[in-house]
């Protein structure tokens, strides 16, 4: 549901509420009926702002209740710390994303031309007519050295991390944004290893 409907459903549970109160001090006769009577003659006055906000309430009402029940999919993303879950021959078994995550960063920074790289996993899980349906998203932000051609690299990343993924905890076929953020002129400098 977007702000804008959130916002709508905020109001409008805001003046449910304050109408059922309303309704609850009418009911205990807190107020004299006198003075109500002499409120409902003052609303019936205003009839054309009473039609006008009854018919932006129903169409209100017409809104929320088509968002609510639209068949559009319920999309749930999940970024760190939750595992995702993949069926083997004797079971299931569980790989965080922190590990795909650093698998990957271990194979694009060893791509050449690459000289640094940003990644993130992304875990999304659909629900379209009561089926559940999981997918992962890989976006690699990259920064190449002026000798690399984008596209090339572009494509032996996905090449090799499709390879990867399949092979280490068998997922095919992840989807894979790269975004090149930069393009350096610095010479590649190795990083020192710690054994």
């Amino acid at each position: 549901m977007s702000f804008f409907n959130r916002l709508i459903l905020f109001f409008y549970a805001l003046a449910v509420a304050v109408l059922s109160l309303g309704v609850v001090v009418l009911a205990l006769g807190i107020v004299p009926s006198h003075i109500l009577q002499n409120e409902y003659q003052y609303v019936m006055s205003m009839q054309k702002e009473l039609i006008a906000g009854a018919v932006l309430v129903f169409l209100l009402s017409v809104h929320l209740l088509a968002c609510s029940s639209s068949g559009r999919e319920k999309v749930h993303e999940s970024a760190q710390g939750e595992l995702l879950i993949i069926a083997g021959t004797t079971g299931e078994v569980g790989v965080s994303l922190q590990a795909l995550h650093r698998l990957i960063e271990r194979v694009a920074t060893a791509t050449a031309g690459v000289r640094d790289t940003k990644v993130k996993v992304i875990q999304r899980k659909t629900v379209k007519d009561g089926k559940e349906t999981t997918t992962l998203h890989v976006l690699l932000r990259l920064v190449l050295g002026r000798e690399a051609e984008a596209a090339g690299v572009s494509d032996i990343l996905r090449r090799e991390i499709c390879e990867e993924l399949s092979h280490t905890v068998g997922i095919d076929h992840p989807e894979i944004t790269i975004v090149v953020e930069d393009i350096s002129n610095a010479p590649m400098t190795k990083k020192k290893r710690v054994v």
